[in-house]
């Protein structure tokens, strides 16, 4: 497997020029500008949100889920 040598860098630059690393540096920042569009929802509530909120919220859907694996577990031992 070839490592490359710092030297490499300068001298594909010198080979190439500066157009390789200016595409390959708008292409990086073209996916990164895509990843914050199209980020998540539960991201973008919880950069809005107080921490007095969120723990409330995080409390809540943790008392729900906890209630359904407590109803899972019930029913799973019916079934036995």
């Amino acid at each position: 497997m070839y490592q490359r040598n710092p030297h490499d860098h300068a001298r594909d630059r010198q080979d190439g020029g500066e157009q390789p690393f200016a595409d390959a540096k708008e292409a990086l920042s073209e996916s990164e500008a895509e990843l914050e569009r199209t980020a998540s929802p539960e991201q973008a509530r919880d950069e809005t949100e107080s921490d007095q909120q969120r723990t409330a919220r995080q409390e809540s859907e943790t008392a729900e889920r906890l209630e359904r694996i407590g109803h899972d577990v019930e029913q799973s031992r019916e079934h036995e």
